[in-house]
């Protein structure tokens, strides 16, 4: 009796019979080939410690009164409260190998690509669909290669870095991943040392231009080094952990590029953050970021990476203050959480040239509780309110009162109620529990915004949106308001 192969076995031989690094030719008959195939790629995955891993969801979704499944997220938010509000399908999935443990070392190889598709037919294609392949991680580590620093990797390549995030929203608050090299777990005695280099390509505004009479942004594409210094794991008590870091970011523009002194402005950026552990299972972390100058992006604020390393952004600040957790109440009662504030304050050159606010202001506050039914079913309610001060941007053309002007910009408040109920359908019960298959339906409430005058492309209904606004035009006509639901399932592993 042929031995079933295992997850890890069965995905390798997946992967590389499509790939025809074996073919169906060399066995002569389909036992034989189940048989060849377990003994070979069982024997592979031994030998290269294989671990399979990723993240998947999908399904199918629509509006309450036809159409497709409309998405609902405020007008200059970052990110949207995402239960029952995921409009797309989405995996990133990886390998993980260990490629020679001598000398005491350990070298492990990481892959991981991500994919989308907007979820619309059963054959989605890159060339024709706008879907999405992304390479998102391909690294080397080495483990125990410094004699001195036992327990610390030496790592280079494309890397997922230190992510934190927020899964209700779906964000990662800090985030400076890409391609780099480091040292991480650094064991200092009251904790971990992490240090690394960075490299990420941003598009940096260098200029606007008139086309017709809107105002566009003229964008260069400037690389921007980023040091990253972290001391984590600093116990506090028996329940406190502390974790800090400091970022400094400096655009790297070629030797010869026209007006370099204009792109190769810097900044920092520094999080502190506090953790909790409850006695009864569960956690509260409570971050506080501050960012200077080319550390603070575009928009309302960004998470270490996509730097604007202008000198228009000289002289720019964003601030920001983080709660968010989860805890199980009681036994059949499990809750996350999130509140949080991030203000960015814009330089006067931004101001004076790219036409920004003078302030940008996001306050987001979410709750999801959780009833368990079974081990195997549930039901969530997932509450989430979104405010954005200058959130919504309005292209005013260049003409007033007859007069030929500039066309500028003006900005109003974003403000977006939404509540999601869902059944769950799982193997137990508990908040982080996955697999979930999830039936759903969700309401969203957002506010008339008026049209300023000259103000182009704008209707009222839905300019307080981001994302696609003829979608929910074409479902919900002049309300401000709509429904939809779905079944999604989601995965982890």
């Amino acid at each position: 009796m042929t031995q079933k192969p295992s997850p890890v076995t069965s995905a390798l031989r997946s992967a590389l019979c499509s790939l025809g690094v074996v073919s169906l030719a060399t066995v002569s008959t389909p036992t034989a080939f189940a048989e060849t195939m377990d003994e070979k790629f069982s024997s592979a995955a031994e030998r290269m410690d294989l671990t399979y891993y990723g993240y998947a969801r999908s399904g199918v979704g629509s509006s309450a009164k036809g159409g497709k499944q409309a998405c609902f997220q405020a007008a200059g938010a970052p990110v949207k409260h995402r239960l029952g509000n995921e409009c797309e399908t989405f995996t990133d999935q990886g390998l993980q190998a260990t490629l020679a443990t001598d000398n005491g070392t350990v070298f492990k190889l990481n892959t991981l690509i991500a994919y989308k598709t907007q979820q619309q037919n059963e054959w989605e294609q890159p060339s024709k669909d706008p879907n999405e392949f992304a390479l998102r991680e391909l690294n080397v580590s080495a483990e125990n290669i410094f004699p001195a620093l036992p327990g610390a990797k030496l790592w280079a390549g494309k890397k997922y870095y230190q992510r934190h995030d927020v899964h209700q929203l779906d964000w990662y608050y800090w985030n400076v991943s890409g391609p780099g090299a480091g040292i991480e777990d650094i064991d200092v005695g009251f904790g971990k040392f992490h240090l690394a280099w960075i490299r990420n390509e941003t598009s940096v505004v260098k200029g606007t231009t008139i086309t017709g009479n809107k105002l566009k942004y003229d964008e260069e594409k400037i690389a921007t080094n980023i040091i990253d210094l972290r001391l984590s794991d600093l116990k506090l008590s028996e329940h406190f952990s502390l974790e800090l870091g400091l970022e400094y970011g400096k655009g790297s523009p070629g030797d010869k590029i026209d007006n370099k002194k204009f792109f190769d402005r810097d900044g920092f950026m520094g999080t502190a953050q506090l953790t909790y552990a409850f006695p009864m299972g569960g956690f509260n972390k409570f971050a506080v970021q501050y960012a200077t100058d080319a550390m603070t992006g575009p928009g309302v604020g960004e998470d270490g990476r996509t730097s604007q390393n202008s000198k228009w952004f000289s002289g720019s600040k964003m601030a920001r203050v983080l709660n968010f957790g989860q805890i199980p109440i009681i036994d059949r009662l499990d809750v996350t959480y999130v509140i949080g504030w991030t203000q960015m304050d814009y330089s006067k050159d931004a101001q004076n040239h790219m036409k920004t606010p003078d302030k940008m202001d996001w306050f987001t506050v979410g709750i999801r509780p959780q009833w368990k039914w079974s081990e195997l079913t549930s039901t969530v309610l997932d509450f989430g309110f979104d405010k954005v001060k200058n959130g919504a941007e309005f292209n005013i053309a260049g003409k007033s009162a007859g007069a030929t002007t500039s066309p500028t910009k003006q900005y109003a408040d974003s403000k977006l109620y939404k509540v999601t109920i869902a059944q769950q359908f799982h193997p137990r019960f508990g908040a982080w529990v996955r697999p979930v298959i999830r039936v759903f339906a969700t309401y969203a409430n957002w506010d008339e915004l008026k049209c300023p005058a000259g103000a182009l492309e704008c209707d009222p209904s839905t300019a307080g949106l981001s994302g696609d606004r003829k979608l929910i035009k074409d479902n919900f006509g002049k309300a401000t308001d709509g429904m939809t639901f779905g079944v999604q399932m989601e995965a982890w592993w």
